[in-house]
């Protein structure tokens, strides 16, 4: 019991990874034009920064979620294809349901409607692939090592082209720190 909790425990924590690798690669650098476009309806960069803690925690949340689902629903040692269409069903309604609840009370493009659910869909996937990976491997810790790196790569990955790709003007920047009510660097 305390192995399969054991397992369990790291299956969340590579379904979260994962999950913020893939938003961020998402977000960060492929939505990248998205946001910049979308940006009057959302806070300054530098408050939006500021808020990630709390959108991390909600990813972690949605893993722990999705792994405790995962082998009740699909079985304790569920296949990569079945994780993913498990992943990407949960992740659909769930992305659909948060973008309609949100639209409903918020301003925010009629578009969100269709990015929100998708790239939450691509994470929900990462996740559950991830957590699929670690529930079967014989070595539940060594794949949660290769999973962290491989997310880590991912990101630097996406560092790169998001600085190569999207630069963020400095003056961008600036003005967002004024309208925050923060000095200009």
């Amino acid at each position: 019991n305390a192995i399969r909790h054991s397992r369990w425990g790291q299956a969340m924590a590579a379904a979260w990874l994962s999950y913020v690798a893939v938003d961020f690669l998402t977000h960060a650098v492929v939505l990248a034009p998205w946001w910049r476009t979308t940006a009057p309806f959302w806070l300054p960069p530098i408050q939006l920064l500021r808020m990630i803690p709390f959108g991390y925690l909600s990813f972690a949340l949605y893993a722990i979620g999705l792994v405790w689902l995962l082998p009740r629903l699909v079985g304790e040692r569920p296949r990569s294809s079945q994780a993913a269409a498990y992943a990407a069903v949960v992740g659909l309604l769930v992305g659909l349901i948060q973008a309609l609840a949100n639209y409903s009370v918020f301003p925010m493009p009629a578009s969100a409607l269709i990015v929100w659910p998708l790239s939450l869909t691509l994470g929900s996937v990462a996740a559950g692939l991830a957590a699929a990976s670690v529930l079967t491997a014989h070595r539940p810790a060594r794949r949660l090592v290769v999973i962290f790196f491989i997310a880590l790569a991912v990101i630097l990955i996406g560092v790169v082209f998001q600085n190569l790709l999207f630069p963020t003007p400095a003056d961008h920047l600036a003005r967002s720190a004024c309208s925050a009510g923060l000095p200009a660097a």
